[in-house]
């Protein structure tokens, strides 16, 4: 329907067509509840985990864990900017998605360089199993909001652009 202006897709909705919104030229607001809902969910278990770190931890993380935080930090940044633009291009049937699935192999890739790196850490006293446990809670949850911004591009129904 080329009037059709918002669309929200609940939480349940397991695919999308791929012509879904084909022809849908005025259309300017797409909801998807269950990933928008998971990035917010993410987002809150970062705030939630650093407010424990500091009730609870005896020790700061490290300059080192900082910046290692910092780091994966500015690569979900990335992929949330790199879903924002997939989002605004949803209506074109083709879109190149390999920025979004590259940002998110190297999200994978450091988190595992980052756990298996704290392990060594920890072992080597640089810090104390509980800051290890918080340092690694963000890191994953981190992760995990670039797992939702997959799933949220995903659900746009839009194709790789061959």
């Amino acid at each position: 329907n080329g009037l059709l202006e918002r669309v929200s897709i609940g939480g349940g909705v397991r695919t999308i067509g791929e012509s879904a919104f084909f022809g849908c030229r005025s259309l300017i607001s797409l909801n998807f509840e269950r990933g928008l809902e998971s990035i917010g969910d993410s987002c809150y278990n970062l705030a939630r985990t650093m407010s424990r770190k500091r009730q609870y931890a005896a020790e700061d993380f490290t300059d080192k864990q900082y910046q290692h935080i910092h780091s994966m930090m500015g690569l979900t940044s990335e992929a949330l900017r790199e879903m924002s633009v997939v989002i605004e291009q949803s209506g074109y049937k083709y879109v190149d998605l390999n920025m979004n699935y590259n940002t998110e192999h190297e999200i994978n890739n450091y988190r595992t360089q980052l756990k298996n790196q704290n392990v060594v850490d920890i072992n080597n006293k640089l810090y104390d199993y509980q800051t290890g446990v918080f340092y690694m809670d963000i890191i994953s949850e981190c992760e995990k909001l670039g797992d939702y911004v997959i799933n949220v591009i995903e659900a746009t129904g839009t194709k790789v652009k061959v």
